[in-house]
Order: structure tokens, then C-alpha cells, then sequence
């Protein structure tokens, strides 16, 4: 697709499974976590490269008027990040998502409470219109 100004591109695993797509995070969402002190989320930025690449799970459809085609992506993270950008064990019980739009850009990443399986968000059957990968 080629780049897109004020953004930084990450490759993931493509929904369908198979080969890699382009996603983007603005420079200026980053930019504002780091202004606000938000450092943790600045530095979680690496993990959202981490799950991209090796998700256990895509969702399509945010269950929100416009989000249909948003994606979700989540997964265990290595690791998280406290303000000072150290790394510290992966909260208990929680999965790391990445929510991306239809344009493949990233707009938001977090740690969420995770489902009995530890990898898929709490209430994902009822949070997201489809999996997509893996396979059902």
C-alpha cells in the first residue's frame, strides 16, 4: 500500500491466517500518550507489534454502530511495561487486545480482563460479530 504520512507501519498476521498485512499506529496517538504521562501505554506500543505478529485470536465486528469491519486481535503478551519503560511480568488473567479500524489503523491497545481460556477477551462471544481466525 505504500506509506501513510504520520504514521507508523507494523505487518501482522492477515485475518484470513495466511501471509502477513500492514497496519498503522499515528505518530500523534503515540505522541499523546507520551505528553500525558502515559508512559505504559507509550512503551505497550511493543506489544502491539508482538500480538500483530503472532495473535491467538482475530475478531471482525465490533458490536458498535460503524465498527463491522473493525478488527480485534488479542493475545498474551510477553510482558508489560510500568511508566519508566521497565518490563514486568504479564498481568494475571488478563489477555492483550489491539483494536484496529477498516482502514488498518490501530486506534487503541490495552490489557482486558481474558475469558476461562486466558487468551480471548471476556464476553468476546458477545463483543465481537465473528472470529476469523483461527477457524472455526
Amino acid at each position: 500500500m505504500g506509506a501513510r504520512h504520520n504514521c507508523v507501519s507494523l505487518d501482522g498476521l492477515d485475518p484470513s491466517g495466511t501471509g502477513t498485512r500492514e497496519y498503522w499506529i499515528e505518530k500523534d496517538l503515540l505522541q499523546f500518550f507520551y505528553k500525558k504521562g502515559l508512559l505504559h501505554k507509550f512503551h505497550s506500543a511493543k506489544l502491539v507489534k508482538e500480538i500483530l505478529a503472532s495473535p491467538a485470536v482475530i475478531f471482525e465486528g465490533l458490536q458498535r454502530e460503524g465498527q463491522e469491519e473493525a478488527l480485534c486481535y488479542a493475545g498474551l503478551g510477553s510482558c508489560r511495561y510500568t511508566n519508566e519503560g521497565h518490563q514486568i511480568p504479564a498481568p494475571k488473567g488478563k489477555t492483550f487486545v489491539v483494536y484496529i479500524r477498516s482502514d488498518d489503523v490501530i486506534v487503541a491497545w490495552d490489557w482486558e480482563p481474558a475469558d476461562d481460556n486466558l487468551t480471548y477477551p471476556q464476553d468476546y462471544r458477545e463483543r465481537f460479530g465473528k472470529q476469523l481466525w483461527p477457524k472455526i
